[in-house]
């Protein structure tokens, strides 16, 4: 059986990891990003490029006048370079969403760096550089949370989720409705689901109503 002054330091040691991480993410509060800057809001879509639906969205955007952030899969930017490219030219920015979709705490440090290493080809391939990173599931660590810090890295995470990978959708509906929505607001969705492209109309339309515009994250 274990001593109770054991239990005791081991809990000490417990919430002295808490305080320091909770310091941590404090002090590293300007690149960790989890809600924008009004006005307007900011929609962001995870996974792509698709190569069906990433172009709809693009013109369903210029539409009603919208700029979004496109945080890419490496392995699928590789493959779509060209959308990828298509992205830039309309105005939009581009993020990194890692090269396999690897959660940062379901992977070693190192596997971590190699992943995150071949971001190095998909920037010399489109001439630009990409500050910009979504951890896959919003999954962070505290070391990989500071490297990312020190390489000079935005990390942006969201304030909305609309569940489109999730819900059916009047559900993705009702979570879009615009009395939910402030100024500021970081949107999440995908661009590899058929339903986000069925709602993007509805919901962007709505939205405009509201006074409530999309305008990309800035890179950098």
């Amino acid at each position: 059986m274990q001593r109770p002054e054991n239990r005791c330091q081991q809990r000490a040691g417990l919430i002295v990891k808490r305080i320091l991480k909770q310091l941590a993410y404090y002090c590293l509060s300007p690149i960790l990003v989890r809600r924008g800057k009004g006005p307007g809001i900011h929609i962001t879509f995870d996974d792509g490029p698709h190569p069906v639906n990433t172009p709809e969205i693009l013109d369903i955007l210029d539409r009603f006048e919208c700029k979004a952030t496109f945080f890419l899969i490496g392995g699928e930017a590789e493959k779509h370079m060209n959308l990828v490219r298509e992205i830039l030219a309309r105005g939009h920015t581009v993020g990194f969403h890692s090269y396999s979709h690897l959660s940062n705490k379901k992977c070693s440090f190192r596997e971590f760096r190699d992943d995150f290493g071949k971001l190095e080809k998909l920037e010399r391939d489109l001439a630009t550089e990409i500050r910009l990173y979504r951890p896959p599931y919003g999954d962070m660590t505290l070391r990989t949370l500071c490297w990312l810090a020190l390489t000079r890295r935005k990390i942006i995470m969201w304030s909305l989720d609309s569940r489109d990978s999730f819900d059916e959708a009047d559900d993705i509906v009702r979570t879009l409705d615009p009395g939910n929505i402030g100024s500021g607001e970081i949107i999440l969705f995908h661009d590899d689901y058929d339903l986000t492209v069925q709602l993007l109309p509805s919901i962007l339309e709505r939205l405009h109503r509201r006074g409530l515009r999309s305008s990309a994250i800035a890179n950098g």
